[in-house]
């Protein structure tokens, strides 16, 4: 029932790394917490190589959640 959820995606889905968040798991969370909008952070050096935004499309195309990635010095009204 939340409006924003924050995650750390730290791992596009082609790299798995145990303890660290990737694409896949993201989508499970939001199928389950079922927020209104996602904002990926905590991105790691393999993210940002693959486009944190392209993973953010996979993201709110697999889960039908409005995903964000985001970027340094974003700034989010709430």
């Amino acid at each position: 029932g939340c409006d924003y959820l924050i995650v750390n995606c730290i791992k596009p889905e082609s790299d798995e790394y145990h303890g660290h968040l990737k694409t896949a798991d993201v989508i499970e969370i939001l199928k389950t917490a079922k927020p209104k909008n996602c904002i990926m952070t905590h991105l790691g050096l393999k993210m940002l190589k693959v486009g944190p935004e392209l993973e953010a499309k996979k993201i709110q195309d697999a889960s039908g959640i409005r995903t964000i990635a985001a970027m340094d010095g974003m700034i989010i009204s709430f």
